[in-house]
C-alpha cells in the first residue's frame, strides 16, 4: 500500500468498504489554464495542471500479489517527463490530496503497489522507499494540511 508520511498532525483516513476511487495524477506543463469540469481540480487548487493517470475503486480485500489492479482509468503509456506526482483519496466524504516532487520518472511505478510482474515495469516488483520533497497536503479533515513539507514514500506490498 502506498504511504506518504510527513509532519501532519493526524493520520490518513483508514480505508473501508464504502470508499470512493483513488486517483493518481501527474502534471502536464503544456496544459492550458482555464475553468475545469474536474471536481477534484475545482475542490483543490493544487490539482490545477495535473492529469489523471490511474483511477481505481479499491476493493474491500485487495489481492495484488496474484494480478495487477483493475484500473478504471490507465493512461500511464502517454505520460513521461513529469516532475510531480499526486494522490487523491476520498472516503465517506473525507478526502486527502498529497502532491510531491516525483520519486520516479516511470509512470508505470506510480500506481497501486503490487508484487505481480504485470505491475510496474513488468520485469521486477515495484518497491520504493525514499524521501520526497516539496510535499503539499490538502484535506477537509482539520489538522491534515500543509505545504512545502518533506516526507517519506514507501511503495510495497505487505
Amino acid at each position: 500500500m502506498s504511504r506518504v508520511s510527513s509532519s501532519c498532525s493526524q493520520p490518513l483516513p483508514t480505508p473501508n468498504p464504502t470508499h470512493k476511487p483513488t486517483q493518481v495524477a501527474t502534471p502536464n506543463p503544456t496544459e492550458a489554464a482555464g475553468p475545469s469540469t474536474d471536481p477534484v481540480k475545482n475542490l483543490i487548487p493544487d490539482a490545477d495542471g495535473y492529469e489523471l493517470v490511474y483511477s481505481l475503486a479499491i476493493p474491500s480485500n485487495p489481492a495484488y500479489k496474484n494480478a495487477k489492479p483493475l484500473y478504471s482509468v490507465d493512461n500511464h503509456q502517454s505520460f513521461s517527463g513529469f516532475s510531480r506526482i499526486a494522490y487523491y483519496l476520498e472516503l465517506d466524504g473525507d478526502y486527502v490530496w498529497v502532491s510531491m516532487d516525483a520519486f520516479t520518472a516511470d509512470a508505470r511505478k506510480i500506481g497501486v503497489p503490487c508484487h505481480h510482474l504485470d505491475c510496474g515495469d513488468g520485469q521486477t516488483r515495484t518497491v520504493i522507499q525514499q524521501m520526497v520533497t516539496n510535499v503539499n497536503v490538502v484535506s477537509n479533515k482539520p489538522g491534515l494540511s500543509g505545504s512545502g513539507l518533506s516526507g517519506n514514500v514507501e511503495v510495497s506490498e505487505r
